[in-house]
């Protein structure tokens, strides 16, 4: 979860012609699959895609960042957002939030399509995990669900990881005594 501080602004009412302030607000949001699914309910296209085809404008952005508020709070709090406070929130996006990592850069479970929130309940369904997961970062279910893949389709190289490590120390040892 992301907890963030909208600075308090002063805006002008063109309409009313007086000033208003917009107080600071400390808003908490997450990147979840709930999130997410809203997101792709609105606009049609998958919300993981790096095919430009899908490409999100900034409008879109910042509505995503609405639907990321857990905080019971005006929406348009995210609308007076500084550069700053939206470069946090976009860096939030990208963490993984997991110290889990993998060697392998294909997604094992993702097979080279597009990935949409319907695409992420079918694994949750298929990789027995509980619902309550969409809440969650959406970047750390992802990496469970990569890790569930990879624990229940293991590579078949008839060789474990303890062997690979004892060969692979035994060839270190057989090139130090060269």
């Amino acid at each position: 979860m992301l907890r963030i501080s909208v600075s308090e602004k002063e805006l002008f009412d063109e309409r009313t012609e007086q000033f208003l302030t917009i107080p600071k607000t400390i808003v908490e949001m997450e990147h979840s699959l709930v999130s997410m699914s809203k997101w792709e309910a609105k606009y049609k296209k998958p919300f993981l895609s790096d095919n430009p085809k899908f490409a999100k404008t900034s409008d879109e952005t910042y509505d995503y960042f609405r639907m990321m508020l857990l905080t019971p709070c005006d929406e348009s709090v995210i609308n007076f957002m500084n550069e700053e406070e939206a470069q946090q929130v976009l860096a939030y996006l990208k963490d993984s939030q997991t110290a889990t990592w993998f060697t392998d850069s294909k997604k094992t479970a993702a097979n080279n399509k597009e990935i949409t929130s319907e695409v992420i309940y079918y694994w949750l369904t298929a990789f027995s995990i509980p619902f309550e997961t969409e809440s969650w970062n959406i970047n750390r279910l992802m990496t469970l669900i990569q890790v569930c893949s990879a624990e229940q389709n293991p590579k078949k190289s008839g060789m474990s990881l303890a062997d690979r490590g004892s060969l692979n120390r035994s060839r270190l040892n057989s090139m130090k005594n060269r």
